[in-house]
């Protein structure tokens, strides 16, 4: 253990100084930010305007820093040995009970982003200790763990947790995203859930620890097995999370954003709907637009059937104004089936008009604006399965629906497909390399996987796959891809 004084005085730049390590570099970017703040639109008289604003702030930061030095060299010393007893207990009096206290304490304050400043004297702060052949003394327990200290790594039971945190992260944020956006969002986070991955491998051959593994006769097929059986157990619990908490938070999220867009703007409160189908016994109407206000549509189209429930008119307008008694039309097309004639053919009639009225035919039911359009993101799987079953059992053919269900399924198991395509490329090279060797592999194939994902769900709504396929084809192209580029690594 080295001599606790020797983190006192450091040779910086060639003089000897006192040595705040992180804490001092926290406490002159604080002092820094706060300096910006009051002074970056200080006004000076004019023989001096140049250095106003902006540019004052180095200049008054640089004379508080000297003042800071001053200060600190009577208080600093004191507070080092405190902080020198503190890493000295965690490090080696109790390591344990020193893990415990700081994972108790980071997952406290990780919801309100602080958990920051609190990892900041355990990483590099705690335990000293001094290279062979080197006279540089090194604090922290990650740069001693890097460094070869043995008694280094009393953090490393995070490991699981900080590997998998981003794709699990990334995958509550894709959840949660709005519709609209969730294409975009979902391609950033299986980016950085890639990434992430890629990178963490990565460090493991720049430090030599691939190759470490094999010369203790552990293939890779070994060491990666904990990192799969991870996997599957995220992707089980994304499923459950995906059916159980995913719907009702969707709904939430809907109603605030939904509320709140409303309250910000007033003059798009009224109800204004998009691509409306209502049906009544001998009726089937479809607006593209309708506006509760006006009780007016835009694209409509109307099916009469007769009692036969077979179609009697279809009625093509470019708008309509209900009233309460009937529904004027504007510029209309109008084909009336005629009766099968004597050789079994079913003739039309063609009419167009500039203007027509149809008495008793009612004006959608009020309120309908007020009930918002459930997507499937909103439903866990039983409940899109029922919403399936009433769709046919009404006479529709619900392919997005079943698109939709079948990529519940598929979707948690995004995780392992991270997994196993990373693995190989992590594992390429047994030592050296960089961290871009895991942001480039890792962004290009990330981009490749979500266009591969949104073309096939864009042709499973088109019909022109089935759902099963849709839904499945990406992440069992990309696991065999994983696996070919495994079957290529020396083991």
């Amino acid at each position: 253990d080295p001599d606790p004084e020797s983190r006192q005085l450091q040779n910086i730049v060639g003089l000897m100084s006192i040595d705040t390590g992180v804490f001092g570099g926290i406490i002159v970017g604080g002092m820094g930010a706060y300096l910006f703040n009051r002074f970056y639109r200080i006004e000076l008289p004019s023989y001096l305007a140049f250095f106003a604003g902006k540019r004052f702030v180095p200049i008054i930061t640089g004379l508080c820093a000297i003042v800071l030095g001053v200060g600190l060299s009577y208080l600093w010393p004191p507070v080092q040995k405190l902080i020198t007893m503190f890493s000295n207990w965690a490090a080696y009096s109790n390591p344990t009970m020193a893990g415990v206290v700081y994972g108790f304490i980071e997952r406290l304050l990780l919801p309100f982003g602080l958990h920051h400043a609190w990892n900041v004297p355990f990483f590099f702060e705690i335990g000293s200790y001094v290279a062979p052949g080197s006279n540089v003394v090194i604090h922290g327990d990650i740069n001693r763990f890097f460094a070869g200290d043995p008694t280094a790594g009393i953090l490393s039971g995070g490991f699981l947790t900080k590997m998998w945190g981003l794709p699990a992260a990334a995958i509550a944020m894709w959840h949660s995203a709005r519709p609209e956006n969730r294409k975009r969002v979902g391609g950033i986070m299986v980016s950085a859930a890639l990434t992430s991955v890629l990178i963490t491998l990565v460090i493991l051959s720049r430090n030599s620890e691939i190759v470490a593994f094999k010369g203790s006769g552990i293939s890779l097929w070994r060491l990666s097995a904990p990192f799969v059986f991870s996997a599957l157990l995220l992707s089980a619990l994304a499923f459950a999370l995906g059916n159980v908490v995913t719907p009702r938070t969707s709904i939430i999220t809907n109603e605030i954003w939904d509320g709140l867009v409303r309250n910000k703007r007033p003059d798009i409160a009224r109800a204004v709907l998009k691509d409306i189908w209502i049906r009544d016994v001998r009726l089937l109407e479809h607006f593209d637009s309708y506006d509760e206000d006006t009780s007016e549509a835009r694209g409509v189209s109307m099916l009469l059937f007769d009692d036969d429930l077979k179609l009697e008119k279809r009625i093509e307008a470019e708008r309509a104004v209900f009233s309460e008694f009937g529904v004027t039309l504007a510029n209309t097309e109008s084909k009336t089936y005629q009766n099968l004639d004597e050789d079994g053919y079913r003739r039309l009639t063609l009419e167009r008009a500039r203007e027509l009225f149809l008495p008793d035919i009612p004006a959608p039911p009020p309120g309908l604006g007020f009930h918002r359009d459930i997507n499937s993101d909103e439903l866990d799987v039983w409940a899109l399965r029922d919403n399936i079953g009433l769709l046919r059992a009404e006479g529709f053919n619900p392919v997005r629906q079943l698109v939709d269900l079948q990529f519940k399924f598929s979707r948690p198991f995004i995780t392992l497909i991270v997994i196993m395509v990373g693995l190989p490329i992590g594992f390429w090279r047994e030592k050296g390399g960089s961290i871009a060797m895991g942001l480039i592999p890792g962004l290009i194939l990330s981009f490749l996987y979500m266009v591969f994902l949104e073309v096939s769900r864009t042709i499973g709504y088109a019909g022109l796959l089935p759902p099963f396929v849709a839904a499945w084809l990406p992440n069992c192209f990309f696991l065999l891809l994983g696996l070919y580029l495994f079957s290529y690594i020396r083991q």
